[in-house]
């Protein structure tokens, strides 16, 4: 979904939703950003998720990346905007593919709502040393943030109990 201020954007905005998030219940919320932010918001779905269609996949980390990747360049290289003036902003589960983003390509900002360390720390203080069955480390934000090179903003609620 793409949202568009009534005037001129400075920046364009790529989204990536929280876990069970329904892009379509947060309509006025980006119609909103979109106007009081004068930018262009693009909201893009999961794999399997609310509007998704195509060739039906499962959600997965490579293939939430992929997507991600996939708004990126459509951004870059159809609509041609520049890329120091393209913000990822990421929720919750979506700090994952947007810190995968923001790390391996050029962008000018960077904001993580409600983001995690990893998804084995997050199932770690669910479960504790079960998540050590977990053999891969799922979106891991810490080693993304090392090559981040882009200003970042953290948005975190002390009373968050569940990230």
């Amino acid at each position: 979904m793409l949202y568009s201020p009534e005037q001129e954007a400075r920046f364009f905005l790529i989204w990536c939703h929280g876990t069970a998030e329904d892009i379509g219940t947060r309509h006025m919320t980006f119609v909103t950003l979109s106007r009081q932010l004068q930018t262009h918001i693009l909201v893009f779905e999961y794999p399997s998720y609310g509007l998704s269609n195509g060739v039906v996949s499962s959600p997965s980390e490579a293939s939430i990346n992929d997507r991600a990747q996939r708004v990126y360049l459509f951004i870059c290289h159809t609509i041609k905007w520049p890329t120091d003036r393209i913000i990822i902003y990421g929720h919750s589960l979506g700090s994952g593919p947007a810190c995968h983003l923001a790390s391996t390509q050029s962008v000018g900002g960077l904001i993580l709502q409600s983001p995690y360390t990893s998804i084995k720390n997050l199932v770690r203080e669910a479960v504790g040393s079960y998540s050590n069955l977990l053999w891969v480390s799922y979106w891991d934000n810490n080693e993304a943030m090392q090559h981040i090179t882009c200003p970042t903003l953290f948005i975190h609620g002390q009373r968050d109990v569940n990230i």
